[in-house]
């Protein structure tokens, strides 16, 4: 820990380390959002969002999660290689395989830990 705390504070000595922002109110991709260390708020478009299609703040699209959410629960519990896979996750692969006019693939693959794992790496390389 302390070769990460070290880490951190050097990227904080020469600049690198980023401010926190805290977002307030969001709306496609106009941002509200307020600075942590001072408390100045801004408004801002945000144009490194994954809700590149807008669809996120949607409330078919929020009712659809709800109702995701109920029949199928908030998560998998583990990798599709150790205890299988949602029915939803075969449904979602047939229909990319239908629409990309190709054989089925498996597209939910064990990411966990190679992430984490590439994470901690870069975190510790100083």
């Amino acid at each position: 820990m302390e070769l990460v705390e070290e880490y951190f504070a050097k990227a904080r000595a020469v600049g690198a380390y980023p401010e926190r922002y805290d977002i307030l109110a969001k709306e496609g991709i106009a941002y509200h959002i307020k600075r942590e260390s001072d408390g100045k708020e801004f408004h801002v478009k945000n144009f490194s969002s994954n809700d590149v299609l807008g669809f996120a703040q949607s409330d078919m699209v929020k009712q659809a999660a709800i109702e995701a959410t109920h029949a199928f629960g908030t998560s998998n519990s583990s990798c599709t290689l150790y205890c299988g896979r949602l029915g939803l996750h075969s449904e979602l692969e047939a229909a990319i395989s239908r629409f990309k006019k190709s054989l089925t693939h498996t597209y939910f693959l064990m990411l966990g830990w190679p992430c984490r794992h590439l994470q901690i790496r870069s975190a510790i390389s100083v």
